[in-house]
């Protein structure tokens, strides 16, 4: 299997709020985990009921990945992620902002700027 890595690293430093049981959201602190270069603010799905969350800041890591991860220090912690989680390949794990240290000076807040008509394909403005 052929899965980019994220450019970001973080590692997780506080037991991840959520659904799952807490001794599953527990394995998580101290892995070191891949993800995307930025915070973004996310939206989330609970992972047992997929019941909306309202939207955080978050770090987001490919799902398949961190689930490797977390193998190596628990296989039993992600043999139940494994199982409770979607298996897409661009399914995404977020860990919110005081969950987690960037390992990497390149992660930052992302930057949103609304485009409007005006600005839209007007070079000038």
């Amino acid at each position: 299997m052929n899965i980019p890595t994220p450019s970001g690293r973080i590692k997780i430093v506080r037991i991840p709020r959520g659904e799952a049981p807490e001794d599953m959201r527990i394995a998580w602190v101290g892995i070191r985990l891949p993800c995307q270069p930025f915070l973004d603010v996310v939206q989330g799905g609970g992972v047992l009921t997929g019941k909306k969350e309202v939207s955080k800041w978050c770090f987001v890591t490919p799902q398949i990945l961190a689930i490797q991860a977390l193998s190596e220090k628990n296989p039993a912690a992600a043999a139940w992620w494994y199982q409770h989680c979607e298996h897409d390949m661009e399914d995404n794990f977020c860990f919110e902002e005081d969950e987690a240290e960037i390992q990497d000076e390149s992660v930052r807040r992302a930057v949103y700027q609304e485009l409007t008509e005006e600005m839209d394909g007007h070079l000038d403005r």
